[in-house]
């Protein structure tokens, strides 16, 4: 998808001869479940591509039809790229764990709902990602970054039980970066309540991990933040940044 693109749902307004027909809905969705399929193996590139296009399955337009054969041809230019892993030639050295996290805020045309991103790392490859759109609306970019950096927390939460499962030490925190001020000082002072007492309750689960040493939630300047790859189209140059600091290459 190209930098920019903002697409909507159809509507009553919406000319009919841009609609698909019955075919044409079935080969939209069969198409996008085919990017999913890619999407969740190895290609976490197209995953705000297939997140925002597949919330038109019911009802697609020619618009829509023609952005994911876009994201196809994207992937026809990049078959030979794939997630690569580099350990440090120890087995012995525990696995170093990093997250990325990040939103879109209110991007959204038809709900102005947020987009949640976060990544992280292992091997300086990514294995694990996500961009789904927030359950609520947030009412600012600091409460959109808040609740990604909770979603975050969770997942960094389960790696740690994982790798401490196979016999790795976890003892220090895991680092989760943010390119947003507020949202990690929102983790760190529970003292912000008219701020914050709209939230939900889950999203606090950041500021226990904080406070417990699990998570270490720390600033990284948006120019080498991982995960805006998944929160929203990028230029080609940033586009590929991104995917390189996943650890995404040709192979």
């Amino acid at each position: 998808m190209e930098k920019g693109l903002r697409l909507r749902k159809a509507d009553d307004e919406t000319d009919k001869s841009d609609l698909l027909d019955a075919k044409g809905i079935t080969d939209y969705q069969a198409r996008i479940g085919a990017l999913m399929y890619a999407m969740q193996g190895t290609r976490p590139d197209i995953a705000v591509a297939v997140t925002t296009l597949s919330q038109f399955c019911q009802q697609p337009t020619k618009e829509h039809s023609q952005a994911v054969k876009r994201v196809f041809r994207y992937l026809r230019g990049t078959i030979d790229h794939g997630i690569v892993y580099r350990g440090s030639g120890n087995l012995n050295d525990a696995p170093t764990l990093l997250g990325y996290c990040d939103s879109n805020w209110a991007e959204d045309l038809n709900d102005r709902k947020s987009v949640t991103g976060y990544a992280f790392l292992l091997g300086n490859g990514v294995i694990s990602w996500k961009s789904k759109k927030q359950p609520t609306q947030a009412l600012s970019s600091v409460e959109a970054e808040y609740m990604a950096a909770a979603e975050a927390a969770k997942e960094a939460v389960w790696w740690r039980a994982f790798l401490t499962g196979i016999g790795y030490s976890m003892a220090a925190p895991t680092r989760v970066l943010s390119d947003n001020q507020g949202s990690i000082a929102l983790s760190k002072n529970p003292d912000h309540h008219d701020r914050t007492k709209h939230i939900d309750l889950r999203h606090h689960f950041i500021r226990d991990k904080v406070a417990d040493g699990t998570i270490a939630l720390e600033y990284i300047s948006t120019n080498e933040m991982a995960a805006d790859v998944l929160t929203k189209p990028l230029v080609k140059d940033k586009h590929l940044h991104t995917t390189a600091l996943l650890g995404m290459a040709a192979v």
